[in-house]
């Protein structure tokens, strides 16, 4: 794997004024970071994650017979010219804070997650190149699938170039809140797509 940062069942990791480029393959499973299953506990702080095919950030137990990754925080982090952006899933207690997300298709990929915080977000300079067009058609902000227990607050979004809608709620949703929403250049995309049983 060419995937900078790769992690499994660990307990207590603090990452700190780092750079992880994944700019040296072109598969969609290539990600800058792989949070995989049994890890918790773990703090990425001032962390740039640039130049993913896949995912910027990837949270997620690849193996679901596997402990799923909960309690992973993300302070002051970027992101930048990745697919998707962060891909969190099957996973819980996941916080983003005062964290921006530039020239990615997806920001936030939200699937069978919960009690994720996202707060103080600044997302801009979307791309529509659907990289993994024969897996997803990823783009817009936030496509959110079967998720409980979510607070998505103050973000700022500069639409400029973004396909799709800000939200697209798929499947069950439950009690996700969303408030202080700030959106500019929105001509050519919707505020919500729901295709959700919530």
């Amino acid at each position: 794997s060419s995937t900078p940062l790769l992690m499994g069942a660990t307990n207590g990791f603090t990452m700190t004024d780092s750079i992880l480029d994944a700019g040296a393959g072109n598969s969609h499973w290539l990600h800058s970071a792989y949070i995989d299953w049994g890890n918790t506990n773990l703090l990425f702080e001032n962390t740039k994650f640039i130049n993913s095919p896949g995912s910027g950030v990837n949270v997620g137990a690849g193996d679901e017979s596997k402990k799923a990754p909960t309690a992973i925080k993300f302070e002051n982090c970027s992101i930048e010219n990745s697919n998707r952006g962060f891909n969190i899933y099957d996973s819980s207690v996941v916080t983003v804070s005062n964290t921006s997300i530039k020239k990615c298709n997806l920001a936030f990929s939200l699937s069978n997650a919960s009690n994720v915080t996202i707060d103080n977000v600044n997302i801009s300079e979307a791309k529509t190149d659907v990289a993994n067009s024969n897996i997803a058609s990823d783009k817009g902000a936030f496509a959110i699938n079967n998720t409980k227990n979510t607070t998505i607050t103050n973000v700022t979004v500069d639409a400029n170039g973004m396909g799709g809608s800000l939200f697209e709620l798929m499947n069950k949703t439950d009690n996700i809140t969303i408030s202080n929403m700030n959106a500019k250049n929105m001509d050519d995309i919707g505020f919500f797509y729901n295709n959700s049983l919530s």
